[in-house]
């Protein structure tokens, strides 16, 4: 009985003034729905330039390491009778970079059940020759099957399809950026060189894009076959492994245990991107800056409101005690009063950041360079809808509680006397 006295004590209070009622609630649905719109927006953004990194690299990548340090070719000449030692007629010595038995790692890592796939990889490089410079670029070989898993090839392919690599002889999938300066398209031929001079001619089955210029203006994939063929390797011969997990978060103690189980360099992929997971980072801690300066504004701005109406409300709070109300229900009755506001305001904000995150969802964002990315991206994530209204709850109690616990103890005499 007592409870229902007071909400309708609170509620003709909020009826009673609705003008301050109503600008009450809009500066919480202002600040809650200017905060789910700012932080779906940036952290939209930096999801999906997370994604498109992770889209693009392993979770985890071994390779096998070129020594730093080689015997001198004088150590081989040293003779105790002489002071100098003179060497003529000598070249380099070619040092094998390859995985040792990679096809028996490669099977075993396949099998672990953590690992969702898995390819061999073997870079060269190259000179493409289809105009009068030369251009320098990479020629990826891979499983492309396995590859695809990995990272969705398929999906990136301007013109062609991926299993033309497997049928078509020496037939590669160029970067959609390298094509373009080579002015060649799909079907069309083109020369290269290695850096030993070996020639060979490929033909272009696909053309992909990524979205990353650092691949698009360089990569060309083809099959591991003929890759080995451009550098004149033979059928086991490849220097690195991809590998995809299925739970991303085990890439650093993976990483750890294969390199110490076959005694080959491991990365995982933060060690991999650590300056662009440092710039992550970087981004993440703005969003939650700002977030948390829309959020404070806000609460700043709601206890200013509800201090005001209070205050304004001494006259009811005299009559209230002279009938025999105490402070604890006074108390209530703001808190109440201040609860009400901050429900129907967070609400409120929940529907217009809604509305302004859906707008800015739908806006064009043609780029040219980046095909999967038609709008701005926006994240949706309900748990920033639920926070938002966590915070304009807790907002607004301590909002009202600090005018209304002051409020309780003012004794109704002083009041009438001070008008």
């Amino acid at each position: 009985m007592v409870l229902e006295l007071l909400l309708k004590i609170a509620k003709t209070h909020l009826l009673s003034r609705k003008k301050q009622s109503i600008i009450a609630a809009l500066g919480v649905t202002f600040g809650i729905g200017m905060f789910i719109a700012m932080v779906g927006l940036m952290t939209g953004i930096n999801k999906f330039l997370e994604d498109l990194m992770l889209a693009n690299t392993a979770h985890v990548h071994i390779y096998s390491k070129e020594p730093n340090t080689r015997q001198s070719i004088l150590d081989g000449y040293l003779s105790p009778d002489a002071n100098f030692n003179v060497v003529t007629g000598t070249k380099p010595k070619a040092v094998k970079i390859n995985i040792k038995n990679g096809t028996e790692i490669l099977n075993e890592i396949k099998k672990d059940p953590g690992v969702e796939g898995a390819s061999p990889l073997l870079v060269a490089q190259v000179f493409y020759n289809s105009r009068s410079t030369p251009l320098n670029g990479t020629i990826s070989g891979v499983d492309i099957i396995d590859f695809d898993k990995l990272f969705n090839m398929q999906g990136k392919m301007e013109e062609g399809a991926i299993q033309d690599v497997l049928t078509v002889n020496n037939g590669i999938i160029m970067g959609k950026g390298l094509a373009e300066n080579l002015n060649v398209n799909i079907h069309d031929q083109v020369n290269v060189t290695t850096y030993n001079g070996n020639q060979l001619r490929l033909n272009i089955i696909g053309i992909f894009s990524t979205g990353i210029s650092a691949i698009d203006n360089v990569v060309s994939y083809a099959s591991l076959n003929t890759a080995q063929k451009i550098m004149e390797k033979n059928e086991d011969y490849f220097t690195d492994i991809n590998i995809k997990l299925k739970n991303i978060k085990d890439s650093p103690q993976m990483a750890k245990r294969w390199a110490n189980e076959y005694n080959y360099k491991a990365e995982d992929w933060m060690q991999a991107n650590a300056e662009v997971f440092v710039g992550f980072t970087m981004r993440n801690t703005i969003t939650v800056a700002v977030s948390l300066a829309l959020l404070i504004v806000a609460a700043f701005g709601i206890y200013n409101i509800l201090t005001m109406m209070i205050y304004e409300k001494m006259n009811d709070i005299a009559i209230l005690k002279a009938n025999g109300f105490k402070g604890k229900d006074i108390k209530k009755i703001f808190l109440t009063e201040a609860l009400i506001i901050g429900i129907l305001g967070g609400i409120g904000g929940l529907i217009f950041g809604l509305l302004i995150a859906f707008g800015l969802s739908n806006i064009p964002l043609q780029s040219a360079q980046l095909k999967t990315l038609s709008h701005l991206p926006v994240n949706f994530d309900i748990k920033y809808y639920a926070f938002g209204m966590l915070f304009a709850l807790i907002t607004t109690f301590f909002a009202g509680w600090f005018p209304a616990r002051k409020a309780s103890k003012i004794d109704p005499v002083d009041i009438i006397r001070g008008k």
